[in-house]
């Protein structure tokens, strides 16, 4: 029975600890139930950035932060020129079991006619660096009339001849079929032609060629202009493939063939002046000839004619005098004679042949003829100008002092 009470005491301690620790600590109160506001909780996280800056801080703090990555730059891209090349890419020709055999003649005399001609084949497809179009298949020289090319793929084809005149009608197609296609085509030669010249004064009066006038004349050269790579009028032609930029060359030329400064009386012919016969002009040249008038013993003007076929052309004459005559000084500068500094130049103008249909008549082609004035001399700007009959009077020619160097 003494341990009872003891036992008691044991009991009563125990349950006093479990309602200890049982108790939340005072102040809080325990809630079971689940939030009913879950917006003013997801609010509170947002605005919680305090709690990122103190994991960040500690961080930069340590040195371990990372680097800003370098700024990224726009592509720039660039539009590539096209090439500018010299010589175009390779174009090999189609080969095939044909033959063609030619026969040139002249549409004139009906004679044969030898010169380098040239076989075009029309529409030739295209390959790896080119279009289709119409593509130079042989090249070679007519001997005694005869023209002849091998190894053709069967087609449309027409020929260039490099030795006809200047403005002649090409030849028509034809076909190479078979084996073997023989043809004969005329061709158009130049020929030789007797050059008259019906002149005029700038006033509009014709000069007779009489002694009161007392113009003389004489051959001045000509002046002859070659183009290279020549190309049929009705081509058809091919192109790269590729974007690109040829480059072609021509060649001028100079005067040439001097005069021999023998003058003489003009005479009186009809339709005009006889100043004998030139050659007309192969294909790709293109020929001025030069005759140069005076009036007495003054300065000489000239006169240039393309022979064209026409055989008669229309001129003017204007002497470097009474250009001279109509010169107007800059203010302050004296006046001085500039004859000899005084070029001119006439580009006659062809005459319509007889039967040739509709045309200007000589009066009205007479207002076109251009007269080309040219003055270089020291202290004066150089002056070029051209009249025409159409533009009225000869004007007054105002010069200017030259800029200073």
């Amino acid at each position: 029975m003494k341990r009872l009470p003891l036992l008691l005491l044991l009991l009563i301690a125990a349950f006093t600890a479990w309602r200890l620790m049982a108790e939340p600590p005072q102040g809080l109160e325990p809630s079971l139930e689940p939030s009913l506001e879950p917006a003013e909780e997801s609010v509170a996280t947002v605005e919680a950035a305090p709690a990122v800056e103190s994991v960040v801080a500690p961080l930069q703090r340590e040195g371990m932060q990372r680097e800003a990555a370098p700024p990224v730059e726009p592509e720039v891209v660039i539009e590539e020129e096209p090439d500018f090349m010299t010589e175009p890419p390779p174009d090999p020709i189609q080969v095939g079991s044909s033959s063609l055999e030619l026969t040139l003649l002249d549409s004139r005399t009906k004679e044969n006619v030898s010169g380098t001609v040239q076989l075009w084949r029309l529409k030739a497809p295209g390959n790896e660096g080119w279009h289709t179009g119409d593509q130079l298949q042989h090249q070679a020289a007519a001997v005694d009339g005869l023209f002849r090319a091998d190894r053709l793929p069967e087609g449309e084809y027409r020929i260039y001849a490099l030795f006809a005149k200047d403005d002649a009608e090409s030849g028509p197609v034809f076909r190479v079929e078979g084996l073997r296609t023989a043809l004969t085509q005329e061709v158009e030669m130049p020929q030789e032609e007797e050059l008259s010249l019906i002149l005029y004064h700038f006033n509009g009066i014709q000069v007779l060629g009489n002694a009161a006038e007392a113009i003389t004349w004489c051959g001045g050269g000509n002046r002859s202009e070659t183009e290279f790579d020549l190309e049929p009028e009705w081509l058809d032609r091919r192109w790269p493939r590729e974007d690109a930029v040829f480059e072609s060359t021509s060649m001028g030329g100079g005067w040439s063939g001097g005069h021999h400064k023998t003058w003489a009386p003009l005479k009186p012919a009809y339709p005009g002046f006889a100043l004998g016969s030139r050659s007309q002009d192969g294909r790709g040249v293109h020929t001025h000839h030069r005759f140069l008038f005076r009036k007495e013993e003054g300065r000489s003007m000239a006169v240039r004619i393309r022979a064209q076929g026409s055989g008669t052309y229309l001129g003017l004459f204007v002497a470097p005098e009474e250009v001279a005559r109509r010169l107007v000084f800059p203010p302050g500068e004296p006046y001085r004679d500039l004859t000899r500094a005084i070029s001119i130049e006439v580009e006659a103008l062809p005459l319509p042949s007889e039967g040739g249909g509709a045309g200007k008549s000589e009066q009205e082609l007479l207002l076109d003829v251009p007269v080309r004035i040219t003055i270089s001399t020291p202290g004066l700007a150089p002056f070029r100008h051209t009249w025409r009959m159409r533009d009225g009077d000869l004007p007054e020619l105002r010069l200017q002092l030259a800029e200073p160097k």
